[in-house]
This record gives C-alpha cells, sequence and structure tokens, in this order.
C-alpha cells in the first residue's frame, strides 16, 4: 500500500510506506491547464487506477499506476448537473458510473449507456441519485 495524492494540476505523486517519494505522473495537458475538480482512486485488474474530473466536466482514467496511460472518457455536455460518480473497472475494461438526477449513466471511451434502474422513493417526492458506491468485486451497486 502506498499514500497517492492527486493534485489540482492533475500531477499523481505516489509515495512509500514511509514517506520516501516513489514516483509520479500526470492526467494529461487539460488536466494541467485548466485544472482538476475530484479524483477518485480505485482498484483495476491490472492494479490501482486513478479517475479525475476536470473543471470542464470531462473525465480522465487512468487503468493502472505501473503503466500510467491515460484515457478520455466519453464527453457528455450535458454532465454537468450530475450528483455522484464512480470509477468501474471490470474485465480490463475502464467505465465510469455517473449519477444524473434519477438516472445512472455508464460512461466508456467511446460511449454512453442510460442503465435501467429502479429507484423507489415515497409517492409524490423527486428522487436523485446522491452517491455510487460498488462492491469490492464490482458487481453491486449501491
Amino acid at each position: 500500500e502506498e499514500p497517492m495524492f492527486v493534485l489540482e494540476d492533475g500531477t499523481v505523486l505516489i509515495y512509500s510506506l514511509f514517506g520516501a517519494f516513489k514516483t509520479s505522473f500526470s492526467m494529461g495537458q487539460e488536466a494541467k491547464d485548466i485544472k482538476i475538480l475530484a479524483a477518485r482512486i480505485f482498484p483495476s485488474s491490472t492494479g490501482t487506477g486513478v479517475a479525475v474530473l476536470t473543471t470542464t466536466y470531462r473525465f480522465y482514467m487512468v487503468s493502472s499506476i505501473q503503466d500510467p496511460r491515460v484515457r478520455k472518457l466519453y464527453d457528455v455536455i450535458e454532465l454537468t448537473h450530475f450528483t455522484a460518480w464512480a470509477p468501474l473497472a471490470y474485465d480490463r475494461q475502464n467505465k465510469l458510473l455517473v449519477g444524473r438526477g434519477s438516472e445512472l449513466l455508464l460512461l466508456s471511451h467511446n460511449d454512453m449507456t442510460i442503465l435501467d434502474v429502479q429507484i423507489d422513493g415515497s409517492p409524490g417526492s423527486e428522487v436523485a441519485i446522491t452517491k455510487v458506491a460498488l462492491s469490492p468485486s464490482q458487481n453491486n451497486v449501491a
């Protein structure tokens, strides 16, 4: 286990457990120019991954910090009003679950899918996804 930090300019810093600097990499030129709004560190089939959200509401992912290849996910203009997101690394494919109101979207590098989910709320109330959490196996969503 190694402490990792994602800086506002998209630099990812990795340290040893004893606090010694090990390595760093960048999440790309756009992340550096436009800045990072949020980041998530997640387990993937190839190691530890990093997903970032820029201030222009674009997502970028690295599936393995051992071989950091930055991939831009599908660019959806309407995603400026989403409420939650979580990276999904399943079967060597990097995807992102995004909650937008009562909808759950699945983003990949080349497309977006609206998932058919049933969210129960009290009658007459509006339901909104506020947090997306995955099981350790990434087979279940809460």
